[in-house]
């Protein structure tokens, strides 16, 4: 398109009575904001009318915007287009005067210049905004420190606690109109949209929701949908009421964040999924500089504003400890880095939270997602067991030693707990402690349900995957999970089921590969599970697991020679990297080798290899089960362990 004139601009049209005329600069200005808005973010046909409609009236062409002109040049149809049989242009007229009108009543309600396209005409029409229009906004000056400013990671810091506390009590007021009345509030934080014009801010508009889901998730009597199952929405535009049924939720909360320099503005709305209604929108334009430190103000001048409680009785609302903001800043990316989960992935985020702990030694978060990389290593079999639960466990301990109401730390410190002491019963204490402090929190769901799993606990285990897909509906790796409980309980019509229905809505989903394969080779269709485990293989990258996986079909489908190869591969593997010597001792153990088996068995015990929790219910296993070292073996996964402390504030070595 051409650009807007700068010289020789006829007069714009005024609506009547509302002030001067703009300066063409500050009309450029608006129509950019508009196009870029949130408001107009899947629109765009819309955008390509409004931009054509704008530059060709401050062009002193409004009077020759006609429809057929229009239909031409903008909506691209023929020259043989004939308005009285396609509405097109009038239909897209009316929803442009819509989409104008909600933006201003939302985004730009404060917009100091207007566009309209009045009913009637097809040229714009611009005005200035009096005072006396704008709405008056809550104002809080940062106080001048000298301290570097360019971390606009703090920006969720900075505003987190203004837009949660207003959004929640649009949410519950606007709730009646939103649902049926037996239904409790919801809500799904979308990725916030990265308006900066750099990738490079990616990490940043990730932080900010995540941590704008994490701080929602807190409040009592709100379900909100877990980061997994919204964040498969991410780049991805969808009609918001389509959405809202996936996630199953009454509102949205969507928003973008754009910095210019030391200056962040983020926007939020919140929508009312069912009809897409706007309730509620806010635009926060702040300097990067000392957010941590008027962030209490901001909470406590909007809820006065309001008058609202959104606590439950006897408590405040408080703001957020102040947090250094190259902490901020490094902890963002490091969460950036762990949710993508591949161990160099969070192997990267293990040294962004160490060095934000550096700046800041007193970070609670910082040493959460430090105990999550680090537990997720070791669970796994990534990593040394014995190298990262320890200081999985130490992070955990510090995180609850500056904030003990951190409720996924309880769960973190829990599940480093039954990996690392295999200490059943203090770990099932601090699940339930975490669910009570974070009932929202699907992580917390899903170690306790693999944690219920190994102790043969199967009902329940299958609960708490359900009540971990309530709020992480569309998390794949939550349906896995659950169809590798069925697969160990023995269901093997139910694990297959689970696999097929992930596959079907990604079938690269290598877990759903390894656990079809897992459940083919219990139903003896060797040739099935072969290729499956195969399939993982490739899109895993060759993960171990898998070649044990494989070990073991080739060795029930009497493969002996294959097997024993994948054995030979292994242990050459474990010369350059850790190897699970469970994974040997489980292909000896469906060879039939009973003494490679156990021999290996008491290797993996001494290495303290997670996998060892498997022993009790691994099929493998099966005909040893009444072998005396088999019952010794169980015997030391499962010890009285009356010494392991559970207090947060003593023992422990920093991480």
């Amino acid at each position: 398109m051409d650009s807007l004139p700068a010289e020789n601009v006829p007069a714009p049209v005024l609506f009547p009575g509302q002030g001067d005329t703009p300066p063409e600069s500050a009309i450029r200005t608006e129509l950019e904001k508009i196009l870029s808005s949130i408001s107009f973010r899947e629109a765009e046909s819309l955008k390509r009318f409004l931009r054509y409609t704008v530059e060709h009236t401050v062009g002193g062409e409004g009077d020759q915007l006609k429809e057929y002109r229009l239909g031409v040049d903008v909506f691209d149809r023929p020259s043989s287009f004939d308005p009285r049989l396609d509405p097109v242009v009038r239909m897209a007229a009316r929803r442009l005067r819509d989409k104008l009108e909600r933006y201003y009543e939302t985004e730009g309600r404060e917009d100091p210049v207007c566009i309209a396209v009045p009913k009637g005409s097809y040229a714009a029409e611009f005005s200035r905004r009096t005072s006396k229009e704008l709405p008056i906004p809550v104002v809080v000056v940062a106080p001048k420190r000298t301290k570097h400013g360019w971390f606009v990671g703090i920006a969720l810091g900075l505003l987190l606690a203004t837009i949660i506390i207003t959004a929640v009590h649009w949410m519950r007021i606007r709730q009646p109109q939103a649902a049926a009345p037996t239904q409790h509030p919801s809500l799904a934080v979308l990725p916030l949209l990265n308006l900066t014009g750099s990738p490079n801010n990616e990490y940043l508009c990730d932080g900010v929701t995540d941590e704008l889901t994490s701080a929602l998730s807190k409040l009592p009597g709100v379900r909100v949908v877990a980061r997994t199952s919204a964040f498969r929405f991410k780049d991805k535009p969808d009609d918001v009421r389509s959405i809202g049924e996936q996630l199953n939720v009454t509102s949205l909360l969507e928003g973008s964040l754009q910095r210019s320099g030391e200056r962040v503005r983020i926007t939020v709305q919140l929508i009312r999924a069912s009809d897409g209604y706007h309730i509620w929108s806010e635009t926060y334009d702040r300097n990067s500089r000392d957010m941590f430190a008027v962030e209490d103000e901001i909470t406590q001048t909007i809820a006065a504003t309001l008058r609202v409680r959104l606590v439950q009785a006897g408590q405040q609302v408080e703001g957020p400890r102040q947090v250094d903001a190259e902490a901020h800043e490094l902890y963002l990316r490091g969460r950036y880095w762990s949710n993508r989960r591949t161990p160099p992935d969070l192997w990267k985020a293990v040294a962004y939270f160490n060095q934000a702990l550096e700046k800041d030694p007193a970070y609670a978060q910082a040493y959460l997602g430090l105990a999550e990389a680090y537990a997720t290593l070791g669970a796994n079999d990534q990593a040394s067991p014995r190298d990262v639960l320890p200081k999985a466990r130490a992070a955990a301990q510090q995180a609850l030693r500056w904030d003990e109401s951190l409720g996924e730390a309880h769960a973190v410190f829990a599940w480093v707990t039954f990996l690392d002491d295999w200490n059943f019963g203090l770990a099932e204490s601090e699940f339930r402690r975490a669910l009570q402090l974070s009932p929202n929190y699907a992580a917390a769901h899903q170690w306790y349900g693999l944690t219920l799993m190994l102790q043969q606990r199967f009902d329940e285990s299958v609960r708490e995957f359900n009540l971990a897909q309530n709020l992480d509906p569309l998390s794949l790796i939550l349906s896995t999970d659950k169809g590798v409980v069925y697969y160990y309980s023995g269901q093997q019509d139910k694990a297959i089921e689970e696999a097929r229905q992930v596959l079907a809505h990604d079938a690269d989903f290598a877990d759903a590969h390894l656990l079809l394969g897992m459940a083919e080779e219990r139903q003896q269709r060797f040739e099935i599970a072969v290729q499956e485990i195969d399939k993982y293989l490739e899109l895993s990258g060759q993960d171990a697991d898998a070649l044990m996986k494989l070990g073991v079909s080739y060795a029930h489908a009497g493969d002996r020679a294959r097997a024993l190869r994948v054995v030979a591969g292994m242990q050459q593997r474990n010369a350059r990297k850790y190897v699970p010597f469970y994974y040997i001792a489980d292909i000896y153990a469906a060879l039939g080798d009973k003494e490679e088996a156990f021999e290996w068995l008491d290797r993996a015990l001494d290495q303290h290899s997670s996998s060892c929790l498997l022993l009790p219910i691994d099929p493998a296993f099966e005909v040893f089960r009444s072998d005396p070292r088999f019952q010794e073996a169980a015997r030391r996964i499962r010890p009285s362990r009356p010494g392991i402390r559970s207090s947060y504030d003593s023992g422990g070595d920093e991480p």
